[in-house]
């Protein structure tokens, strides 16, 4: 699972997906973001904080970049341990 979030929220969010078991790496800007997605190994599914990016700016446009390469994207609102029930959700995993 690929997160997008600020420093110490990434933090939160690696902490609570990867106690649970996913394979987690992240960044904090948007475009080391998108070059960790274009990685030899795609990424499975991304999290991205929906605090994330600058008062005003939709993570739309992220999203749709994932989206474009075939890769589920959601953005997260609120507590880090919703972050497991989105990504599960994703990735149809009951």
């Amino acid at each position: 699972v690929l997160i997008g979030a600020t420093p110490g929220r990434l933090v939160e969010l690696q902490t609570a997906l990867a106690s649970i078991g996913y394979a987690v790496s992240g960044g904090t800007d948007p475009g080391a973001l998108v070059q960790l997605a274009g990685a030899a190994r795609p990424v499975d599914a991304v999290l991205l904080d929906g605090d994330w990016l600058a008062p005003g700016t939709s993570t739309s446009v992220i999203e749709s970049l994932f989206t474009a390469k075939q890769v589920p994207c959601v953005t997260l609102h609120g507590e880090p341990r919703r972050g497991r029930l989105a990504i599960d959700k994703l990735l149809a995993i009951t």
